[in-house]
């Protein structure tokens, strides 16, 4: 069953998606957001992303600013704006600091294959270094912890 709604707050408008799903005698929520319309998105291209032409042409094909950094450290706490930064590294203290504040993060990969598929930029704060795994569903084992889980993903 697949329960979709819209809200509208502060002028943004937002479709959420839920799903019920049974597999196996689970059964679990698989719920996503899509942003409809958000105001003040940018994309901030990282360090040796620069030197990727095909990343820079994707970045200037979604109609919103791009702006460039060394670190992207400037940009991390300014709340006026989403932006979502495309780095090559996805560890490290500077990834970590972006990751936990409300931005987005992308691998060069993931920006030129949602650029291709002519797709909008993802809501989700979830890192995305590529899509080759998109679509495929996965199954865990014998892990205890779930932090250790929300680590390997």
């Amino acid at each position: 069953m697949c329960i979709e709604y819209r809200e509208n707050f502060l002028g943004l408008c937002m479709t959420h998606m839920r799903e019920d799903i049974q597999y196996r005698g689970f059964s679990f929520v698989a719920e996503m957001s899509t942003l409809a319309e958000v105001e003040n998105r940018r994309i901030c291209l990282v360090g040796t992303v620069l030197d990727d032409e095909g990343t820079v042409k994707a970045a200037q094909n979604f109609g919103i600013p791009v702006i460039t950094s060394e670190t992207g450290s400037e940009y991390i706490l300014d709340d006026d704006w989403v932006t979502y930064f495309v780095v090559n590294q996805f560890d490290g203290p500077m990834f970590e600091a972006i990751h936990k504040s409300k931005h987005r993060i992308l691998g060069p990969p993931a920006l030129k294959e949602i650029y291709f598929a002519k797709e909008t930029l993802p809501s989700s704060n979830r890192p995305i270094y590529n899509y080759a795994m998109k679509g495929v569903i996965t199954c865990f084992t014998g892990i205890r912890k779930k932090e250790e889980l929300v680590r390997i993903l």
